[in-house]
């Protein structure tokens, strides 16, 4: 059980158990976004900043923190 609510953001490959995680924050009372990226390998945000996957991921992490890119 989540405590508070809170913000969250989940970047998703292609497996079923993300939706679920998505809709229990949002159940309980969270602001949550939920995306996929596609061919994203497992583990992909460990490739830097040079990969476009991981370029993809910071700028939906920073649109959902209010942030411009």
């Amino acid at each position: 059980m989540i405590a508070k609510p809170m913000k969250a953001i989940l970047h998703a490959l292609s497996y079923g158990g993300i939706e679920v995680d998505a809709k229990r924050l949002m159940d309980a009372g969270n602001e949550v976004e939920m995306h996929r990226i596609p061919d994203a390998l497992h583990g992909f945000f460990a490739f830097g900043i040079q990969f476009l996957h991981v370029q993809e991921s910071f700028a939906y992490i920073n649109q959902f923190l209010g942030k411009t890119s």
